[in-house]
């Protein structure tokens, strides 16, 4: 149990958890960075250090040198023998090179605490938790999801307002647009946190890629993957410090494949640019086990939700196809597809797909057909391009990404369209996802 924060109790919790996270790990905690902690905590662990107790410490640094100074406590022998001189001597030299390096990164450090702290507490303003009675409730048992489809990001796209108005699109605001999904999904239904984890779907299109060919639109691809790697590593690294358990569930688009694909992807559609981000940042991951992955080859993936419903996420330009991004999506043909999906896992002895998450279309949707599936339709980060209004005559679109809470009686229950246009000049927001530093930059 966390003890109240400003307490001798609060502090002795935090620093004993802090060690117990250095044991873990088996490094020295002088040399634990603060993700390091948080990457520690297991599925056991109900409470956990985070950002306001170690605020409560005056930061993380001070929490941390408070851990080394409780290791080299004198053991009360007025006569230590060498070994103990030893060790003390070791430990004091462990603390004063993390000094150094804390001298070094200080600043950026001291910053991003700060701001991250003000912006949990601007959360607990604007959605409040529900009164401790209720909070004290059961310890997780995996009854609810917050579920986050980000797809459709076209990372690595520029689009410039004078060639179409009302449009705007870089890597600001498609650093700042992911971090005010992430921070809207960190504070959906805080009262059910405890017994919440969270579902990332990243369903295709991450990058814009070169699916038209080489373009003055469109940054270089190594750009574009490394630019996405950055964004995504720290939204999920956000999503992680909210969430006892991130679980990543991954399908292809059609903008991720190699440049010299042409066509649609039929077949080895995993074989594509978006495949190799994605197994970097499950390796980026690795270490943590509350951060899990699905990879998989076929142009779909799968999940179970907290009810033992089957969903599916596929991006909607094969597999189930509809219509046109930002034009059209026919529902009797999602319909009918999935009824030919769900005939052919029956004959294979496979449970039925009750919910289904789509991008591509750029039109963000929901659809109860008649015979209980549910069909969730994404909307995209950029907005219109040059491309979709020179070629469908599409003006216009509301960018916005989709987010939805799954209970065992709903495996699409409550959902939020997360409108994003409002991130492009809320410069706290690169306190979540910092902005992208580009290839060959300081």
């Amino acid at each position: 149990m966390r003890p109240p924060k400003g307490t001798a109790e609060h502090r002795a919790w935090v620093i004993a958890m802090m060690l117990e996270a250095a044991r873990r790990a088996n490094r020295p905690i002088a040399y634990m960075p603060r993700s390091a902690v948080i990457a520690m905590r297991g599925e056991g662990d109900r409470h956990w250090p985070q950002s306001d107790d170690w605020a409560a410490l005056g930061g993380y640094a001070r929490a941390r040198a408070a851990c080394v100074l409780e290791l080299d406590m004198p053991s009360g022998d007025p006569t230590p023998d060498r070994a103990e001189l030893g060790e003390r001597r070791g430990v004091q030299r462990d603390l004063l090179h993390a000094r150094r390096l804390e001298r070094i990164v200080g600043d950026r450090e001291h910053w991003t605490d700060t701001v991250s702290r003000l912006l949990l507490e601007g959360i607990e303003r604007t959605h409040p938790r529900a009164p401790a009675s209720r909070i004290e409730a059961p310890a997780y048992d995996g009854d609810r999801e917050v579920v986050v489809l980000l797809s459709d990001l076209h990372y690595g796209q520029r689009i410039d307002p004078r060639e179409v108005p009302g449009s705007r699109y870089g890597w600001t605001e498609a650093a700042r647009r992911t971090a005010f999904v992430i921070r809207e999904a960190c504070g959906y239904k805080p009262s059910h946190r405890d017994r919440t984890t969270c579902r990332l779907l990243l369903g295709g299109d991450i990058i814009e890629g070169e699916i038209h060919g080489p373009t003055r639109e469109a940054d270089a691809l190594a750009s574009q993957l490394d630019g996405a790697r950055q964004i995504l590593t720290s939204a999920i690294a956000y999503l992680r410090e909210s969430f006892a358990r991130v679980d990543v569930v991954c399908a292809i688009g059609n903008h991720g494949r190699w440049p010299h694909a042409q066509g649609r992807a039929i077949a080895s559609k995993w074989d594509g640019a978006v495949t190799v981000l994605y197994r970097a940042l499950e390796a980026i991951f690795a270490r943590d086990p509350g951060v899990t992955w699905t990879i998989p080859r076929t142009p779909y993936s799968t999940w179970i939700a907290p009810g033992g419903a089957v969903c599916a996420l596929t991006h909607g330009d094969t597999v189930v196809s509809a219509g046109s991004p930002g034009r059209t999506v026919h529902t009797h043909r999602i319909a009918e597809q999935l009824r030919r999906w769900n005939s052919a896992r029956a004959a294979q002895g496979e449970p039925p797909i009750r919910a289904l998450a789509l991008g591509h279309y750029h039109v963000p949707m929901r659809v109860c057909l008649d015979d209980g599936l549910d069909v969730v339709v994404n909307g995209c980060l950029g907005g219109t391009a040059a491309y979709a209004q020179g070629s469908y005559g599409v003006h216009g679109s509301r960018p916005a990404q989709v987010i939805w809470e799954s209970t065992a009686r709903h495996p699409v229950g409550d959902l939020r369209v997360v409108e994003v246009g409002c991130a492009d000049d809320d410069a706290s927001l690169d306190a979540i996802c910092a902005p992208v530093v580009e290839i060959g930059g300081p």
